[in-house]
């Protein structure tokens, strides 16, 4: 049995844990007995949805995250499903009116359409244009953070239990409150629409519009989206190749040019409008690349489709996936046994989710730490060809996107694109060169410097040598002194004269010591 952890405050949420993880045989694991027994993935799913609120976000997470967790987790908690009551349109009217003030005068609430763990979705109309208002549940924030509290504490549990180099379950808390942070704060989902608006506005794919003076952290107001889920949507065949290239393109573009992705493109996030456009919804998990990544993706993608080893292997350093004292030989052998059977065939033929869950598991093998958003983009991919399969089952996300690569291999060496790259360092590279001259006189000064400290250590070395030299000298001769004078103190009743010579060679010594030691002084003074 496990006591309820002090700083918790619910302690029936505590005994509900307890009870369902009894159900599901998970009471080893947190109780206080060690065991080696194996958890089902598909038990821990069951309880996850049992537990509801943060459980089951949890889960969702980690089916985002195959560097968390071994693979069969992550398939089997994308199964989630977030059964939740919801709260009453009184409560919501409430929530607009505390949160916007007399500006939710101006809102019609319509009929709920959806409703999750942390909030729920209203149709609803402003000045007679439809929108759709996400709007938090009362005291959610409270909940979540007991679930916190109590999820920081199993994870120390399990921790101790779970002696594994795959799990981290310390590090799977970590991200999953830094996570969670971010979805009790709207405002965070807010700006990553608004990124994804301005990046796709002259496009043919579909971005809710956020109306920012009707959202705040605890509610969130954007265009109404009128569609269909993509894959309840009736579709002809052409059709459905369509959409399949749309979403490639649309995937393609968000990773190599914008650097800002949809990391959860799975069917329910994606829309087919009326007029027959791709519309994207739900940006509560985004990834995002930096101009260096970005780029190194590219080159990577660029090496994978020309089989060029030494490509790849540059992409990961620059990635920083691996260190740059890494044996490049032996990295190189490593890279040609994971990439070999897809290096064999052409890499349209294959299937880019084996490719990115080879590359993951292999990480994990070699102890390499991958970035959140590496991996974020490459779950991404996955889910992004899972869906279009569904679609149409011979549907490849590379080989859709063939075209846009080609592009992109075009623009890698582009004139324009080459010569804006030296335009934008040429003002980096002339204050370099400007400051050549300054830089060199410090570093020589620095170095005159230098210079004169190493000669005074020498100097100081070498008195140091003079005086050690000395100082065992005069020992010897002190030790020399003292055999002589008991020498004398022994002969001096057998024989005075002899005594005496022995007494003349001890004082003889004993000046020259005397006058060398005053010497020595006068001389390092």
């Amino acid at each position: 049995m496990i006591s309820i952890p002090r700083g918790v405050a619910d302690a029936k949420r505590c005994r509900n844990i307890l009870s369902v993880s009894v159900k599901y045989g998970f009471s080893d694991l947190i109780g206080h007995k060690k065991t080696k027994k194996k958890i089902s993935a598909q038990n821990l799913r069951l309880a996850m949805e049992e537990l509801g609120g943060a459980f089951i976000k949890l889960g969702q997470l980690i089916s985002l995250r195959p560097d968390l967790v071994p693979i069969k987790y992550c398939r089997e908690f994308s199964k989630l499903q977030d059964h939740v009551k919801p709260f009453s349109d009184i409560t919501a009217k409430q929530t607009l009116h505390k949160e916007l003030k007399h500006s939710s005068k101006s809102i019609k609430l319509g009929k709920l359409i959806a409703s999750g763990s942390i909030g729920q979705v209203y149709a609803a109309e402003i000045n007679d244009h439809k929108v759709a208002i996400k709007i938090m549940r009362p005291d959610i924030e409270k909940v979540m953070r007991t679930d916190l509290d109590l999820m920081y504490y199993l994870a120390q549990l399990l921790k101790k239990k779970i002696k594994s180099d795959i799990i981290d379950p310390m590090e799977i808390f970590e991200q999953f409150r830094m996570y969670t942070e971010n979805e009790l704060d709207y405002n965070v989902e807010a700006k990553n629409i608004e990124g994804f608006y301005e990046n796709f506005l002259k496009t043919h794919i579909i971005i809710p519009n956020v109306h920012s003076q009707f959202s705040t952290k605890r509610v969130l107001t954007m265009d109404f989206i009128d569609g269909t889920n993509l894959l309840k949507k009736r579709l002809t065949k052409p059709e459905k190749r369509v959409f399949g290239k749309d979403l490639a393109n649309s995937m393609f573009k968000q990773v190599f040019i914008d650097g800002l992705f949809h990391a959860d493109p799975h069917p329910g996030n994606i829309f087919i409008t009326d007029n027959k456009k791709l519309a994207f919804l739900d940006f509560g998990i985004v990834g995002k690349l930096s101009e260096k990544l970005k780029k190194s993706l590219s080159d990577l993608f660029i090496a994978l489709i020309s089989k060029d080893l030494d490509g790849v292997v540059d992409a990961f350093i620059d990635m920083n996936l691996v260190s740059y004292k890494v044996d490049r030989a032996v990295l190189k052998e490593d890279v040609s046994a994971i990439m070999g059977k897809y290096f064999d065939n052409e890499l349209w033929a294959t299937s880019l989710s084996e490719l990115v869950f080879s590359t993951i598991h292999t990480a994990k093998r070699n102890n390499i730490k991958l970035p959140k958003d590496y991996v974020l983009l490459g779950k991404a991919f996955v889910t992004m060809e899972g869906v279009g399969k569904q679609l149409y089952p011979e549907y490849s996300l590379a080989k859709e996107a063939k075209p846009f690569v080609k592009e992109l291999v075009l623009s890698k060496y582009d004139f324009k694109k080459v010569f804006g790259d030296v335009r934008r360092s040429t003002p980096k590279l002339a204050k370099f060169i400007m400051d050549v001259p300054q830089k060199t006189n410090y570093f020589l000064s620095e170095l005159d410097l230098l210079e004169d400290r190493l000669l005074n250590i020498e100097k100081d070395a070498r008195k140091l040598q003079t005086v050690i030299s000395h100082g065992t000298n005069r020992l010897v001769m002190g030790i020399v002194i003292a055999a002589l004078l008991i020498s004398f103190a022994i002969v001096l009743p057998v024989n005075g004269t002899y005594a005496f010579v022995i007494l003349l060679i001890a004082l003889a010594l004993l000046v020259d010591v005397a006058y060398t030691s005053v010497m020595d002084r006068i001389k390092f003074k």
